[in-house]
């Protein structure tokens, strides 16, 4: 039980960005103050956070590699399928964006932490290495209404962060040492992502959606589709769903829309705002769900 109470911190964080809201900042300053906050996220912390996880990621777990591959691509081609069967319109680009960019990094790492013990931090930090590469170069695709090729490097290149993973990684492939000073002011600057993000989380929680049944779609795939696949997957490999790198693989594949996907939308003119609200509500039934799955999986 010690794993659910400390998750009563992620909920504390984000009661603290709703009370902000509520007492500090007005609804318009509010407006203002999350998408600069977000862009600080992305540009400093999580930089960092991307910097570590090149360092610390284990590239010998080559099931966390392979399943983050797979888990992006079944969540792009389940979210267009259903985006296209349940006739979403012109909301198919922003329900493909969310449903297959989901938050790898700034939940799971310390739910993970929590739930498993320190010690699946390196099988994370891969995951969240592959799959941060494999979303940037799909990013031009999911974003286009246009027909293109699959995999594409511009974006990529576009990303700070991806400098900072590619430098994680070349100093971890060479087991370059870092002193001990540098480690230390990394860990606290990428600390800082997570906590961050979940006060921004209270700052935009709003309870009504724009659009039900895209919510509803992106929820289908994130939350039942993909996890389905994955548990099948999972018991006929033989990895089960109490192996270490099994229960990492689950958790990620539970995840909802990345918080930064309302960044992505902003950037290449998708509905920001129809994004922000479905991820916003999501994680919310995420947050509030966990304990449940917590114990339904034994991880508590």
């Amino acid at each position: 039980m010690a794993g659910l109470e400390n998750l009563v911190k992620l909920y504390v964080l984000v009661v603290v960005g709703v009370l902000m809201r509520r007492f500090i900042f007005s609804r318009e300053k509010s407006e203002k103050l999350i998408p600069a906050l977000s862009a600080f996220i992305m540009e400093v912390p999580f930089s960092f956070l991307m910097l570590q996880a090149g360092i610390t990621a284990n590239l010998s777990a080559i099931a966390m590699a392979v399943a983050a591959v797979a888990l992006m691509l079944a969540s792009l081609f389940a979210s267009s399928l259903f985006a296209k069967l349940f006739k979403a319109g012109n909301i198919s680009r922003e329900i493909v964006l969310s449903s297959t960019w989901m938050n790898v990094a700034f939940l799971p790492i310390p739910i993970a932490a929590i739930l498993f013990g320190a010690e699946s931090t390196s099988q994370v930090m891969a995951f969240v290495a592959v799959s941060n590469i494999v979303f940037l170069m799909l990013m031009p695709h999911l974003v286009s209404r246009k027909k293109g090729k699959l995999l594409d490097f511009t974006v990529f290149f576009e990303f700070p962060p991806s400098f900072f993973m590619l430098a994680g990684l070349l100093i971890g492939l060479l087991g370059l040492k870092l002193p001990v000073v540098l480690l230390d002011s990394i860990d606290w600057i990428a600390a800082l992502t997570t906590p961050l993000v979940l006060i921004v989380l209270g700052l935009d929680l709003e309870f009504k959606l724009p659009n039900i049944k895209g919510t509803a779609i992106i929820g289908l795939t994130r939350f039942i589709v993909i996890p389905a696949l994955v548990i099948v997957a999972l018991i006929l490999t033989g990895f089960g769903l109490n192996h270490p790198s099994g229960r990492i693989i689950l958790l990620e594949c539970l995840m909802p829309p990345a918080l930064s996907a309302a960044m992505f939308a902003d950037k290449f003119g998708l509905d920001r705002k129809f994004v922000s609200a479905s991820t916003m509500a999501l994680t919310t039934i995420f947050l509030v769900a966990l304990p449940v799955l917590a114990l339904a999986f034994g991880w508590a």
